[in-house]
């Protein structure tokens, strides 16, 4: 998961899965997870399970959105 959050699916992340203060009607926190994104690409600590949902959510979302 750290590789392809990481690698290939960077591009697709970035933009569905940064900029949110809210997904599917949840708030989130927007700069914790931007910060905790970051880690993850710098290497620093895995959150690739955890972020794993959030992106396909996203996706979901912006696949779905009408």
């Amino acid at each position: 998961m750290r590789h392809w959050l990481s690698t290939p699916l960077r591009p697709l992340a970035d933009e569905p899965l940064l900029p949110r203060d809210s997904l599917a009607g949840v708030p989130l926190d927007g700069k914790a997870l931007c910060a905790q994104y970051r880690e993850h690409l710098d290497g620093g600590r895995d959150f690739g399970w955890g972020l794993w949902p959030l992106l396909s959510l996203a996706l979901w979302r912006l696949y779905y959105r009408r």
